[in-house]
This record gives structure tokens, C-alpha cells and sequence, in this order.
């Protein structure tokens, strides 16, 4: 026997039943130009789809973004980039990740903290006194996120899991106990990749090995001494705040890095990779843009940005004359340059020079021929996904391990910023057009028909995950490996290197 409910009835029924069965998320991401919460959009966006309501922590964007009707953003502006940004953005030209660079990265966004807090208490004030099911905070640097997400477990029981935009540091994974071993991947750290037999051969190079050891100096100094690095989260929060209590007491973790082909890299009942994110539908170019690239005399289309941090602005003017010196040469190609600086004044008919260019549109038409990338993880993410031939060259952050491990599995050729010329871009580029490329393009397809290759799509399968998080509280989402509890000593094997060297200086000694 069915009952026929009156229509405002049965509108009111549904809503209700709708709502009691969506969650409440509040998303907060690392304070950058807005490339990792673009990152995170692809998830917090597909979350709202399947009818929960999302709350974005936005400090990014120049001015409050429209996702989806589900979507509320809370935009709270500081001065922190009037303050602090640019001095810090130069070192992206001239500087290369250290083993402290960890550590240094967040201490400048517990900086960013103390000013969110100090002009946008109100805001954040209403965001602490929300109640939400979950809590999605960006692995990296977002010391703000990571500060709410503590206190809003501490004091609510709200369970938080952690979304890798880049690659994932090593301290998670060790907090967490998936056991990855220091050989086992590059690194960020090291000497820039001048030689690609240095890119990732611990088996091969003595070299490579101590390089990657040398790595485990990072992890190290974030585990004993990154409290220190985050002063504020500590008087705000929690005075024993330890990064690897953090790490370890997510409810889950994701990452967004290449996790399918080549490169070792565990998936636990409380790790998914969900990088692969290829876009089914294709955006457009602008007409004017379209005529430029489709000019039938043309050889084809090279590409050339290096991410929104990468201001050239600030660029030493030995790269600025290799890319203009190099680019000039390649005649019989168009070429679209994103370039932000003042442009030199005979740019040359064959180069289209944006400040800002539909980079997704572009690498998927057929006209493209190569990619020349910082290596950024969302632009090697579009072009495996476009099937383009990559050169790269890294300029910070995770763009080194970007970098090495291509080189290392053949899918891409690296270009050293610190000793790059106009003859060497030159050779490189004309070396990857010329040489058999059709070659090239068909692994790199090839590459991007492997990477997209899933059972369910990525973001699929990271929102199933998120809402069972909020579904159990965090109390049943997963499994928690009993190597989570061991100190990072003992799951790292050091206590009995530390055992076995005291037992051979006492048989030496005595």
C-alpha cells in the first residue's frame, strides 16, 4: 500500500532525507597563489555533488570563488603577502630545497597563522564554533589548517584526514606506518639533476644512495625539532603539539602524486593515491588564441609555463636571456610563452607571449608538440593526461622529485636552472622535436592511457573514503597499523644499527 503525500509534503520529505544524509566538510588549504586549493577543488567540489555541504577556508584567492551551490567560501584576506611574498617567492629562481627547507616552510605559515588570526578573528572564531563531520587539511605547510583541525578534534572530537596536493612527506608516511624505505623513491633534497643517471638508481649508484640517505636528515629534523617551527599553533593550540602526532592521528590520508607506474609507493587501508585526474570534458580556447596555434605553415605548438609561483619578474636575467635567446630560434613552430614580466620589445611573430594562458586547453590539442614545465605536479598531471612529450625544469618545492622520477622512467628530459644557456635550452628543445618524436608521443600517450587506467575514478573513490570518515567519526574508516605506535627509531631499524655500532666500538675499544 504506497501513501500519496501532498507536494510541499513530499518536497519537505526529501529535503530533510537528504540532508540527514549528507555531511558537513571544512576544507582548508596551505596559503600559496591558489595552486593547492585549486588542487583541492577537484575533491571538496565532488563531495558537494553527492550532496554535502562544504565549507572552504579561502586566504588564496584575490577575491571569494564559485564552486558549486554546496560550496560556502569563507574568504579571509591578510596582509601576509603585502608582508612577506615576495621576498619569498625570489628564492624560487634562486635557491634549491634543502633538508630544512621542510622545516623553514612552516615556520613562515605559522607566521601566516598568527596574522589570520590577529585580522580575521571573527571569521575564524564562526568557523571553530561550527560543527562539522569531517575536517579535510592540506599535508603541507598549512599550519592554519592543521592548528583548526587540531583544536577542533581536541575539543570536539572532530576527525580530520590529510590531502597530499603534492607529495607527501616522508614524516607522514613514517607516522602513519606504511613503511617506506628512504631508497625506495626520489627526493626533494640533493644537488639539482644535471646528469639523468643520477635522476633514481640507488641499485646502480653509490651516489644515489647517499644522496637519498642524506634525505632522511629532512624527516629527522621536522620529527625532533618542527614544533619549534610553529610557535603560534603551539600558543594557540596545543603546547605538546608534534607534527608526527599529527600525522599519525588522521583518520586518513591522500595524495595526489603518481602512484601507478614505475616508482614504489604503498597503498594502505588508510592511504589512497588519487592522482590520476584526467579532464573527460574539453575546454575551450579563445578564437584568437585558436587562430594563432592552428596557422597552417606552422610545424606545431610548443608550450612553455612555469607555474603561478614562478614570477619572472623576479627571474635572473641569464634564464630570461636563454628562454628569449632560445625560443627566437624555433621559427617554424608557434610557441605560447605564459610570461608575467614586461616582454623584451621585438618578440618575434612565431611566440605568443599571456601573463595567463588556458594551459589544459592547450595541451590537449593536437597541434602541441611538447611541454616545457617547472614540473609542477598539476601540469605533469595535464600533460600525461594530454599525452604531450615533456622537458622540465624544477625550480622548488616537489618539483625536484617531479622531476627525477620521469627522467629516471624515460618519459621526460630535465634542464638545470642554475646552468641553463640559450645553446643548452636550444639543443634540448630542438634535440626532443626533432629526434624521433613521433616516438616520444606515442609513450607519452601510451603513459597517460596506463595513469588514467583506474577501477573507479580517483576523486571517486577519495570521496567515498572522506564520507566514510565522517560517516564513523574516524573511529572504524580504517585499519590503524600497530607500526603507527612505534617510534621512529624502531620502525626505521636505527636501534639496532645504534646496537649493532655500540657492540663493535666496545669489541674495538676494549
Amino acid at each position: 500500500m504506497f501513501i500519496q503525500l501532498p507536494g510541499t509534503v513530499l518536497v519537505l520529505f526529501i529535503s530533510v532525507f537528504h540532508h540527514s544524509h549528507g555531511y558537513r566538510f571544512l576544507v582548508a588549504s596551505y596559503h600559496d597563489s591558489g595552486s593547492h586549493q585549486s588542487s583541492l577543488s577537484k575533491i571538496f567540489v565532488e563531495l558537494a555533488r553527492r550532496g554535502n555541504e562544504v565549507i572552504v577556508l579561502d586566504s588564496t584567492s584575490k577575491e571569494p570563488q564559485y564552486y558549486h551551490p554546496n560550496v560556502k567560501v569563507v574568504y579571509v584576506p591578510t596582509s601576509f603577502d603585502e608582508k612577506y611574498r615576495s621576498s619569498y617567492l625570489g628564492f624560487v629562481w634562486r635557491t634549491n630545497p634543502g633538508v630544512t627547507a621542510t622545516w623553514y616552510g612552516f615556520q613562515s605559515s605559522d607566521v601566516f597563522l598568527g596574522l589570520l588570526i590577529e585580522e580575521q578573528p571573527e571569521k575564524i572564531t564562526d568557523v571553530l564554533n561550527t560543527h562539522f563531520d569531517a575536517v579535510i587539511v592540506d599535508d603541507i605547510f598549512a599550519t592554519h589548517a592543521m592548528w583548526i583541525a587540531d583544536w577542533l578534534k581536541a575539543r570536539k572530537n572532530t576527525p580530520y584526514v590529510l590531502y597530499g596536493t603534492s607529495t607527501m612527506l616522508d614524516l607522514y608516511h613514517f607516522s602513519a606506518g606504511h613503511m617506506r624505505h628512504p631508497l625506495s623513491h626520489p627526493i626533494v633534497p640533493g644537488p639539482v639533476l644535471d646528469d639523468p643517471a643520477d635522476a633514481y638508481a640507488p641499485g646502480r649508484s653509490l651516489k644515489n644512495r647517499l644522496v637519498l640517505m642524506y634525505s632522511m636528515l629532512e624527516p629527522l629534523n621536522l620529527y625532533f625539532f618542527g614544533s619549534d617551527a610553529v610557535r603560534n599553533l603551539r600558543k594557540l593550540g596545543s603546547e605538546k603539539f608534534q607534527f608526527s602526532d599529527f600525522y599519525a592521528n588522521a583518520a586518513f590520508g591522500f595524495s595526489e602524486t603518481f602512484d601507478r607506474f614505475g616508482i614504489s609507493y604503498s597503498q594502505t587501508s588508510d592511504f589512497r593515491g588519487t592522482g590520476a585526474n584526467c579532464v573527460t570534458i574539453k575546454p575551450t580556447i579563445p578564437p584568437e588564441l585558436l587562430q594563432f596555434i592552428e596557422e597552417s605553415h606552422s610545424n606545431g605548438t610548443i608550450i612553455v609555463a612555469l607555474g603561478s609561483n614562478a614570477k619572472w619578474i623576479q627571474a635572473p636575467e641569464y634564464i630570461k636571456t636563454a628562454f628569449w635567446g632560445a625560443l627566437r630560434q624555433f621559427t617554424t613552430y608557434r610557441t605560447v610563452f605564459t610570461y608575467d614580466d614586461v616582454p623584451p620589445p621585438d618578440v618575434p611573430s612565431h611566440i605568443k607571449v599571456m601573463k595567463w594562458a588556458p594551459q589544459t586547453a592547450l595541451l590537449q590539442h593536437p597541434s602541441v608538440k611538447l611541454f616545457l614545465s617547472h614540473a609542477g605536479l598539476k601540469s605533469l598531471n595535464e600533460a600525461i593526461c594530454a599525452g604531450v612529450p615533456l622537458v622540465v625544469m624544477p625550480l622548488f618545492a616537489e618539483q625536484q622529485y617531479n622531476a627525477k622520477m620521469l627522467v629516471a622512467l624515460g618519459h621526460a628530459v630535465s634542464i638545470n636552472k642554475y646552468t641553463l644557456t640559450e645553446e643548452k635550452l636550444f639543443t634540448t628543445l630542438w634535440t626532443m622535436l626533432n629526434d624521433n618524436w613521433s616516438v616520444k608521443k606515442a609513450k607519452a600517450v601510451r603513459l597517460g592511457q596506463v595513469y588514467a587506467d583506474r577501477y573507479m575514478p580517483s576523486v571517486t573513490e577519495a570521496a567515498f573514503f572522506i564520507e566514510r570518515v565522517a560517516k564513523t567519526n574516524g573511529n572504524r574508516a580504517s585499519f590503524k597499523k600497530g607500526s603507527s605506535k612505534l617510534y621512529f627509531s624502531t620502525l626505521l631499524g636505527l636501534d639496532w644499527l645504534m646496537v649493532i655500532g655500540a657492540l663493535i666500538s666496545i669489541v674495538f675499544l676494549s
